[in-house]
């Protein structure tokens, strides 16, 4: 039984408009992908709406085929079981974990522009938001900003924080470090704390790394940022104590097995306040976040514009898809400039 497609808005309704896109598409090599994830640049973002979690995927290759299913996303940290990677919260001196404290309802926000996962309950609302960027010299997306905003529904003032803990594993079992922090190889625990500036810290397989921040100078500071074993930072309700050079072991189970908590400690947040802290996980760049003063401020061409154009088509039918199942809704404004690329697109491939 085919499905019939309704129109999407005056003047983008016709029926040529979404052949025309699926001519298009197939042309430059490929088709639809499924619409349960957000798609945009080379990032794959997937919301857990089950368990409150998320995963983020980099494209690292397409294939000559050009079929968009046999694209290789690779996972940034733990997807086996995406429970490994959470968010706490410390609300006066009590702690919940978001996805599973039967205090907070929880629900998924869908949006092409910034898709969060809430965590809603009577006294805090918990909103995890996610903004797809780009660093320096990436002609498209390669990574996200992640803002974790407090909002105090109460009306009461209370002391609120938040932890993230981010089960990494590019480093585990590669001829390097689990961790580089700047230049410094980190083989052990280590902690950064409120007072140092580093530029990231990068974990890495030999094919690729993901590129986590220290500080961005949105949001508050993380108080601490500790590298250590995933099970001892997992068994803590908040902070785990620090010891210099403890291995990243704990026996007899747990082996070679790295993670890094941020910790933003509780500070007062009165009621209707909110608070936002910020995480950018992106694709690995030795000089960090931000360009350098030596950097070259030229951006280098993509090797293949076609590959670029193949990766903006398929984020539009991922957003159209996503828009005629109702999880999500695209503006006019929005239809519009998409009716327009594809317009450019045509014309760049003479598909008229």
């Amino acid at each position: 039984m085919k499905r019939r497609l309704p129109a999407l808005r005056r003047g983008f309704g016709s029926p040529l408009i979404p052949l025309c896109l699926f001519i298009l598409f197939l042309t430059l090599g490929g088709a639809a992908v499924s619409a349960a994830e957000f798609l945009n640049g080379r990032i794959k973002l997937v919301l857990h709406e089950d368990t409150g979690r998320f995963s983020l995927y980099y494209l690292i290759d397409m294939p000559q085929q050009r079929d968009i299913h046999l694209w290789r996303y690779e996972p940034f940290f733990v997807d086996s079981d995406p429970r490994t990677s959470f968010l706490t919260v410390m609300v006066n001196d009590r702690t919940y974990r978001l996805g599973e404290s039967t205090s907070f309802r929880m629900r998924i926000r869908p949006s092409p522009v910034n898709p969060a996962i809430l965590f809603e309950s009577s006294f805090l609302l918990v909103t995890q938001e996610f903004t797809f960027i780009k660093t320096v010299d990436a002609p498209i997306s390669n990574g996200v900003r992640m803002t974790i905003r407090l909002e105090n529904r109460g009306t009461d003032q209370v002391s609120a924080g938040a932890r993230f803990l981010l089960d990494t594993n590019l480093g585990e079992g590669s001829p390097g470090d689990p961790f580089n922090i700047g230049e410094q190889p980190v083989s052990a625990e280590f902690m950064i704390d409120s007072q140092k500036d580093e530029p990231c810290w990068i974990s890495r397989t030999t094919r690729y790394g993901l590129m986590g921040s220290v500080s961005t100078g949105e949001g508050s500071k993380p108080d601490q940022i500790h590298f250590a074993n995933w099970r001892r930072l997992n068994e803590v309700p908040w902070k785990l104590g620090f010891i210099p050079g403890r291995n990243f072991n704990y026996l007899p189970y747990s082996i070679n097995d790295s993670a890094v908590a941020y910790t933003f400690d509780p500070q007062p947040l009165a009621a209707g306040e909110s608070r936002d802290y910020v995480i950018l996980l992106a694709m690995a760049d030795e000089r960090g976040f931000f360009q350098t003063e030596d950097a070259p401020a030229e951006t280098p061409p993509m090797n293949d514009s076609r590959e670029e154009d193949l990766i903006t088509l398929r984020d539009f039918i991922a957003r159209l898809d996503n828009h005629l199942a109702g999880r999500l809704f695209l503006s006019d404004e929005e239809l519009a400039e998409i009716e327009a690329a594809i317009t450019s697109l045509k014309s760049r491939y003479l598909l008229w």
